[in-house]
């Protein structure tokens, strides 16, 4: 028996329909995944920058008069090439001078001070946003005291808008409780 012309139409035309609807979904999905990529990057902000030469701004920073009489010529030189952050910190204390090193890893990578050439396995340095924040823990490790001996530091770098001010905020809590603000203007 003979079929119609136009039940063959619609039967190869409902198959066309379910190829061309497919293909269109296939095309949608494909399309809302590369757009959620993009706006994935697009969130990504690069870090600042914090190189140069920052001089510390007394007048700004929350020292104790005693320090800021005692510290002079502060001086922070800062080589940022991400993940890496070298700061070379000199300054005059009491008519000596002092040089410190320090490394800061964005990575998770271990750190180490130029002082005694000392380990803190447990500082972590990452982004928050725009802002650098180190956190790290000293005390005696596997002993449990009372009251605790541990201290927790939090070390927070931010760049001004402009990208001449770099404030440093150093919080401890625990054994040792403190804040103190070194504010550097570059130079």
């Amino acid at each position: 028996m003979m079929q119609p012309e136009c039940n063959r139409y619609v039967k190869f035309g409902g198959m066309i329909l379910k190829v061309f609807l497919g293909s269109i979904s296939l095309l949608l999905a494909v399309s809302v995944c590369l757009a959620q990529s993009d706006g994935n990057k697009s969130n990504k902000k690069t870090p600042p920058n914090l190189s140069g030469i920052w001089m510390l701004d007394y007048s700004r920073s929350s020292l104790d008069p005693a320090t800021k009489k005692k510290m002079v010529e502060y001086v922070l030189t800062i080589v940022h090439r991400e993940p890496e952050i070298k700061i070379t910190k000199k300054y005059k204390k009491s008519g000596r001078e002092y040089s410190e090193e320090m490394v800061y890893h964005t990575d998770g990578r271990t750190e180490v001070s130029s002082r005694g050439g000392l380990r803190d396995p447990e500082s972590v340095t990452r982004w928050q946003g725009s802002k650098l924040v180190r956190r790290s823990t000293f005390g005696p490790g596997r002993f449990d005291t009372f009251p605790p001996l541990e201290t927790a530091t939090t070390e927070e770098w931010k760049l001004s808008a402009d990208g001449k001010t770099l404030t440093r905020t150093i919080t401890n809590s625990g054994m040792i409780m403190g804040r103190v603000k070194f504010v550097f203007i570059r130079s």
